[in-house]
């Protein structure tokens, strides 16, 4: 019993731990709710780009691709450079 509530307890841990790295599409995902064309602000940008590196990174594209439709849809356009990505707002 104490090791499956260890488990359970290891679990939960991580589980916490991946919803905190979600957490940027998840306010993303909220403020495009509150109405069309929601603008994002810097860091929320910022976190996004993040993920969708760690993304890459992690060879999840579909993912990626996800993330940047995202930023698009919000008026944000991605340039992938040999050594970052850099954004601007289209409208």
């Amino acid at each position: 019993m104490f090791i499956a509530n260890a488990c359970r307890r290891a679990s939960l841990g991580l589980d916490l731990r991946v919803l905190d790295q979600l957490a940027p599409a998840r306010e993303l995902e909220q403020s495009e709710g509150a109405g069309q064309g929601a603008s994002l602000d810097e860091a929320q940008i910022e976190a996004l780009i993040a993920e969708r590196r760690a993304a890459r990174a992690a060879g999840d594209y579909a993912a990626a691709d996800r993330i940047r439709a995202r930023l698009r849809d919000s008026g944000i356009l991605l340039e992938d450079l040999a050594d970052r990505t850099v954004w601007r707002r289209t409208r």
